[in-house]
């Protein structure tokens, strides 16, 4: 069975005739699925960096990178937007300091 529920068909009146358009909206499904994944990725991402913090605060940025898996700018921006959202924050120097995870 042919599913068509990803398919919009419009009628158009042009004088003694008519236009049918076909439409495939399945690529608005699609490119909403891979939106949502990634926002899910980057959640579980930020998760994992909390809970590492949580276990050691003093893992550094190269330590998470090699633990997560993920680039050394990945770890840098989730840590940005953690340190912006007030959920984690810096003590001491940036070499010799320590994470506090605040929430």
């Amino acid at each position: 069975m042919i599913d068509y529920s990803a398919v919009k068909i419009s009628l158009e009146e042009i004088g003694d005739f008519f236009r049918v358009k076909i439409q495939d909206t399945s690529q608005g499904l699609k490119n909403n699925a891979i939106n949502t994944t990634q926002e899910t990725t980057q959640e579980t991402t930020k998760k994992a960096i909390i809970r590492l913090l949580r276990a050691d605060s003093y893992y550094t940025r190269t330590q998470l990178c090699n633990i997560l898996g993920k680039s050394d700018a990945t770890i840098k921006q989730h840590l940005e937007e953690l340190k912006r959202e007030n959920i984690i924050k810096r003590i001491g120097a940036t070499k010799g300091g320590h994470w506090e995870v605040v929430e």
